[in-house]
């Protein structure tokens, strides 16, 4: 099984009864095809979606959002890089099925003295906010080794109290979604304007991890 994403946009927004019934619609369609869904981002106002999901791969899951009349933008087979958590008491995704392997654990660079490190900890209002990146040309193996191997709190992150969570990369190494928790997604795009890290997209995202509202 393999970790695919969904990225998608709503002229409906999926708000309320209409989030509701997009659940509902496709649950069927995930079913018949063994998919699970493991998690689904949502923007404020309805209109931009993320769904993570666990599956044979993403012809599978394109198949499936044909069959249900699912909107989609992109859909893409992702490498998860996951990052030391520093506690921000907010709610963890649910776990993959035993079929689905986890992402190997990176090595952690001074993991301890950022666990304990009370100041740069999330506030507790903390929002979760997602950053689409692309790459051309595509970045090297080498690169993504690097970020697999040292994924390390970047002064201009910490300063501002922003954690990041998890890297999701496209196994051809063109896109990447980055999940954070900050105060909100102006900090975030602050944080990488004065590092000169280009960026696709930054958006707020309310994590939906039941399979209803």
């Amino acid at each position: 099984m393999a970790t695919i994403l969904i990225e998608a946009t709503h002229s409906t927004p999926l708000i309320g009864a209409q989030l509701t019934a997009f659940i509902q619609r496709s649950q069927d369609c995930l079913k018949a095809r063994h998919i699970q869904r493991l998690g689904m981002y949502i923007s404020p106002n309805g209109t931009r979606t993320l769904c993570e999901m666990a599956a044979t791969d993403a012809d599978t899951v394109r198949e499936a959002c044909y069959a249900a009349g699912a909107p989609f933008d992109h859909i893409w087979a992702a490498d998860v890089i996951e990052f030391p958590k520093l506690g921000s008491g907010m709610g963890d995704r649910p776990s993959p099925p035993p079929a689905v392997p986890s992402s190997p654990a990176p090595s952690i660079v001074n993991s301890g003295a950022i666990a304990n490190s009370e100041n740069r900890r999330p506030p507790a209002t903390a929002a979760r906010i997602l950053v689409l990146s692309l790459y051309t040309p595509p970045l090297t193996e080498a690169h993504f080794e690097e970020m697999r191997a040292n994924p390390t709190l970047h002064p201009c992150l910490s300063v501002r109290r922003i954690q990041k969570l998890r890297t999701l990369i496209s196994k051809d190494r063109s896109r990447s979604i980055c999940e954070f928790q900050a105060t909100d997604a102006d900090t975030l795009r602050e944080a990488f304007r004065q590092e000169n890290v280009s960026f696709e997209r930054v958006w707020t995202a309310h994590l939906q991890t039941s399979e209803s509202p």
